[in-house]
C-alpha cells in the first residue's frame, strides 16, 4: 500500500501585497501622465511597495513605520531581507536605482543635469527590453518601461515573500490583464 499523504497547502493570503499594487498602479499610472508626474508617482508607488514587503518579511513592522526610513534606506533594507537567488531579476534593483536617480535629479534641482537624467531614462529603457519576458520589435516607450519595471518588482517582492513562507510560485498573484507588458504604443 502506497500511502502517499497529501500535499500540503500554506495559506498565503496575509502576504498579498500585489492586489492592493495592482490597483494603485492602475489608479495613479496612466498613461496621460506627463513624464515628471510619471516619475514622481512611479518612484511614490516603488517605495510604498518596499515598505509593504519590509513590513510583511519582520517580525514587528509598527518600528519599521516608526523609523522614517529614506527611499535609499528602506530600499538597502528590502535588498538585504531578499534571498532568492534568481539572477534572471537581478536587473530589477538596478533598474529601480535608476528611477530613484531620475527622481532626485528633478526633486533636487530646477535645471536637473541633462546628461545623467538621459542616462537613468535610457537605462530603464534598455534594462526592460532587454529582460521583458515577451520583448517587443521596437522600444518601449518610457511609460511602458516604467509600469512593466512597477511589475516586475513587485512580483519579485510578492514571489520572495510567498515561497519565504512555504507557499508556491502558482500562488503568487498574477496581474487581471497583460497591462504588465512594456508598451510600445
Amino acid at each position: 500500500m502506497n500511502d502517499v499523504p497529501p500535499p500540503i497547502t500554506v495559506d498565503v493570503d496575509h502576504l498579498d501585497i500585489s492586489t492592493k499594487h495592482f490597483v494603485l498602479s492602475d489608479k495613479h499610472l496612466t498613461e496621460d501622465l506627463d513624464e515628471l508626474t510619471l516619475i514622481l508617482k512611479s518612484h511614490l508607488l516603488i517605495e510604498e511597495l518596499l515598505r509593504d514587503y519590509c513590513a510583511h518579511s519582520i517580525g514587528h513592522p509598527k518600528y519599521l513605520s516608526e523609523a522614517r526610513l529614506t527611499f535609499k534606506q528602506i530600499f538597502c533594507l528590502a535588498r538585504s531581507i531578499y534571498t532568492l537567488n534568481l539572477p534572471s531579476m537581478d536587473w530589477t534593483w538596478g533598474t529601480v536605482i535608476s528611477l530613484n536617480t531620475m527622481r532626485n535629479l528633478m526633486a533636487h534641482a530646477i535645471e536637473p543635469d541633462e546628461t545623467k537624467y538621459a542616462k537613468a531614462r535610457d537605462m530603464i529603457i534598455n534594462e526592460v527590453m532587454s529582460n521583458a519576458s515577451q520583448a517587443r520589435p521596437k522600444p518601449p516607450t518610457f511609460h511602458g518601461a516604467v509600469a512593466y519595471l512597477y511589475g516586475a518588482f513587485g512580483a519579485l517582492l510578492q514571489g520572495h515573500l510567498i515561497l519565504k513562507a512555504g507557499g508556491t510560485v502558482d500562488q503568487i498573484p498574477r496581474p487581471p490583464d497583460d497591462s504588465a507588458q512594456p508598451s510600445d504604443a
